[in-house]
Parts: C-alpha cells; structure tokens; sequence
C-alpha cells in the first residue's frame, strides 16, 4: 500500500515516454509521502520496456502490460495494479510542475470523500501554432485546457483530461473506465470520450470535481496532430460522445422536438459557414462546427430509423 498512484498509458511512444519519466524526476514529493509510477504498456512492440527498465533506479516505476489494445483497457489495467490511496491519471507526452504530485495530494487531504481533481493542460507545439480560427475549435489534447487562475468546481459541460486525480475508492462506485470508449476501442473509428464519460459518472454518484489551477502540465503535440484532417476526426469523434450525453436527455425528452432542434443548430451552422466562404475566408472553423453538429444529428437519428 502506497499513498499516491499515478497511471500512465503508453503505446509505442518509447522516444516521448523517455523524455516524460526525466521530467518526473524533477517532482517534488513530500518527505512523508510514498508513491509509484504505474507505466501500462498496451500492446506496444517499440522499446518501451527497455525504457521503462533503465530509469528504474530512480523513479518508483511499476512495469505492468496491457495486450489487448485500447486505452481504456490499458487505464483499467492501471487501475487494477494501483495501491495508492489516490490515484493521478496523466499521459506518456507531458512534463508536470514540480509541485503536480505535492498539488493532488494536499487537496486530497483536505477533502478525502466526494471529491476528484484537475489541473491545466498547456500545449508544447511541435511546429508552428495551428491556425488561430482551426485552433478554436481544436480538441483540448491539441489546444490544451485551462479554466483559468482560481480554484473552483466545474460547470456541467466541463471535464479534465489528462491531467486529473481520485481517490482510489471512488471507482468502486462508478466501476471501470468503459471500454467501448477511447482511442483504439473500435477498428476503423476514431473513439474519444473515456474520461468524460468516468467523470459524469462520478458527478452523478455525488462526487464533486475541482479544478486546480496550480496541478499544471505541459503536453507536448506533434505536428502530426496540427492539421485539419486530425483536428476534424478528433472533433467527429468528439461529437459521437457528445451524442451519447445527448441519448441521456433523451429519456425524459420528445424526439420530435429534439430533432427540429438539432437541425435548427445545423441551418445556423451551415449559414454561418457559407457567409464565411462567400467573404473570401477558408472558414475551417464554421466547416468544423457544422460537421460536429451533422454528427450528432447522424447518431443519433441512427438510432430512431
């Protein structure tokens, strides 16, 4: 039994994953604190053990593999070896504050019950900023997230990714990460919404979620993830979670009206998107916008025929 968990998934990014565990190094852990660092390798075929071997000898490292692929397989995996009393979920690309760890485990000693956390997320660009107007629609594992300087609990809608904390016991209220969620879920679609969708269930059994403006990391994004085919699968994927939210309301609301609704959000969009081409602009936010909300109408429109 330790005090603090933190999980880690990783596939086949041994290069980043490296950089990552020198940059743990540099945390500040409380003298009175034990803790480990849960690497879950899901399915990875790099040099990612090798990695993870060589800096055993000075982080506190828990080797474990995950072999069927799916990150929610592999947080589930990491959630099932973890210890910790409270557990810090963060990815294989990040550089946490020095005080990250310190942050997660002071606001659990404050609030030990009904609680879980999240801090910022600030995007370390590859290349060159991606274009202000496709940025602003961009999802938050490329534009990064913040919710500005002042503690407080998130507002429905909101969620954290990446860089959030719970305690352990939590999770035997709300089960499993979901694995029909998540990249690698499903073949042939890109799937987002793993952790959005955990958090909504721990809102639901009563938990609250606060925002710490200190837990900060940095992300690093790769050019690959800077064009606008990227940006449009993650957002297309990002709207299929979206609908599933949608499919909650549903139960206590008419179709009908709902669907005249949705397509109200569409005519706007695609307004919106054609007064932008017509004034000579290339419009990639109202063109991702409008797709977003033809995804939405596409899901769950599915499931009525």
């Amino acid at each position: 039994m330790v005090d603090v968990s933190v999980i880690l998934c990783t596939w086949n990014n041994c290069q980043r994953l490296g950089i990552t565990l020198e940059s743990f190094c540099q945390c500040r852990i409380p003298g009175d604190i034990t803790w480990e660092l849960i690497i879950v390798a899901n399915n990875c075929t790099d040099r990612t053990r090798g990695i993870v071997e060589g800096m055993m000898n000075r982080l506190p490292l828990v080797y474990v593999e995950e072999p069927i692929q799916g990150v929610s397989r592999a947080l589930n995996r990491g959630l099932r070896n973890a210890s910790g009393v409270l557990v810090i979920f963060t990815d294989d690309d990040v550089d946490p504050d020095v005080g990250w760890i310190d942050t997660y485990w002071n606001a659990f000693l404050r609030q030990p019950r009904g609680f879980f956390w999240g801090g910022p997320v600030e995007s370390e660009f590859e290349g060159a900023m991606p274009d202000p107007d496709l940025l602003s629609v961009a999802p938050y594992s490329v534009k990064g997230l913040d919710y500005g300087p002042v503690r407080r609990e998130l507002k429905r809608g909101e969620c954290f990714i990446a860089n959030w904390a719970c305690p352990r016991d939590s999770f035997v209220q709300v089960g499993e990460f979901d694995v029909n969620l998540g990249l690698n879920s499903k073949t042939g679609e890109v799937s987002t919404g793993e952790e959005s969708d955990i958090m909504f269930r721990l809102v639901q059994a009563g938990n609250h979620a606060i925002y710490l403006p200190e837990a900060r990391i940095r992300h690093f994004v790769p050019r690959s993830k800077c064009n606008y085919e990227h940006i449009l699968a993650r957002c297309l994927a990002g709207a299929r979670s979206s609908a599933r939210a949608y499919e909650y309301r549903l139960k206590w609301l008419d179709w009908g009206p709902f669907k005249l609704g949705l397509s109200l959000q569409i005519l706007k969009r695609w307004l919106s998107f054609w007064g932008a081409k017509i004034s000579g602009r290339g419009a990639p936010k109202e063109y991702v916008d409008l797709r977003i909300w033809m995804e939405i109408y596409k899901c769950l429109s599915k499931d009525r025929s």
